[in-house]
């Protein structure tokens, strides 16, 4: 089974993705708020994580 996490960057950019529904909602917020990731394709784009929602 599935669980959806929507994650806003500090660039307002938006990524929605699934994971598997073993892992906890609070731990899938863990790694996602407030950590930086690579968000380039040809460069590297680094952006912090501001917002993570499950129920959107």
């Amino acid at each position: 089974m599935l669980d959806t996490v929507k994650v806003t960057f500090d660039n307002g950019d938006v990524i929605i993705t699934d994971f598997n529904a073993k892992v906890s909602r609070e731990e899938m917020a863990k790694y996602y708020m407030g950590n930086w990731f690579n968000l380039g394709v040809e460069a590297d784009d680094m952006h912090k994580a501001v917002k993570v929602e499950f129920d959107f």
